[in-house]
């Protein structure tokens, strides 16, 4: 009876730990690249001109207004 307890304990503790998350190693924020991005489209580029200073700027400039 007792293997058989601890058989089952011991299935117990593996399928719950087949949900834990995996522990991944400390990420460090290291930008690979110098090109920002858009805050309103993240996958575009951020225009040259469009830094911020204006008000309402976002950098989303798909006409090219700005140049």
């Amino acid at each position: 009876m007792t293997s058989f307890r601890s058989s089952v304990l011991v299935l117990l503790f593996a399928a719950a730990s087949a949900f834990m998350p995996a522990q991944q190693p400390a990420r460090t924020d290291i930008q690979l690249y110098e090109t920002e991005y858009s805050k309103s489209i993240p996958f575009l580029t951020r225009p040259e001109k469009l830094d911020g200073t204006m008000p309402g700027d976002m950098g989303f400039d798909p006409m090219g207004l700005s140049e």
